[in-house]
């Protein structure tokens, strides 16, 4: 990852444990950074240390959503020292992190990577993900995979698992795309279907319903 010269100096203080001014508390692990430097990328951090909270008082920021791994990527990330292979191994956490303190660069990283790799094991993982963050993006890219490229026949059991347990708003907004693209997955009853509160309720076949 690219540093600039501020983020480089700061690195080599943070390094050298330098006029640290914050603890970090995450699970299994605390982190000594800069307040000037998470203000610098988050208006939320900013927010933590310009008005009389817990934050400015104690001198720390309690991250309990958040591995102490994935909160060091997270410090890496925002001084610029971030690998590769540390960013891959804690994608997840950095995306939750990106959207929760309002990273917009990093929430933007997270998602150009997630559709670099996406692939039809994971499809219904990242639309989910995109649903959830509002990548829309990677919902684009997921939703042109499973609907117009036709993975979702690929995918029975797990789009099962998914109908029954995703968002309603989402199992509707791919399966009406099914529609206008002409065809529906076949394991769906869609004659016997219902609407409930203009949401399509999806009813599965009976085993001995004819195909």
């Amino acid at each position: 990852m690219l540093q600039t010269g501020a983020q480089s100096a700061f690195a080599q203080m943070l390094n050298d444990g330098i006029l640290t001014d914050i603890v970090v508390n995450a699970i299994g692990g605390s982190i000594r950074a800069h307040r000037a430097v998470l203000a610098a990328h988050s208006a939320v951090f900013r927010c933590m240390f310009s008005h009389d909270l817990r934050e400015k008082e104690q001198s720390a920021v309690d991250i309990s959503d958040m591995s102490s791994d994935g909160c060091q990527a997270l410090i890496s990330y925002l001084y610029g020292t971030l690998s590769e292979e540390e960013f891959l191994a804690h994608r997840s956490e950095l995306l939750f992190a990106g959207d929760k303190y309002g990273i917009a660069g990093l929430k933007e990283t997270c998602e150009k990577s997630l559709i670099d790799d996406v692939d039809t094991d994971n499809v219904l993982e990242r639309l989910q993900m995109a649903h959830l963050y509002g990548l829309s993006a990677l919902k684009r890219t997921c939703m042109t995979m499973l609907v117009e490229f036709k993975r979702v026949h690929r995918i029975p059991e797990d789009f099962r698992e998914f109908a029954r347990t995703g968002d309603g708003d989402l199992v509707a907004e791919v399966m009406e795309s099914c529609r206008r693209q002409g065809y529906l997955p076949p394991w769906y009853d869609l004659a016997s279907a219902g609407r409930v509160r203009n949401q399509l309720v999806l009813v599965p076949k009976k085993e001995d319903d004819p195909a």
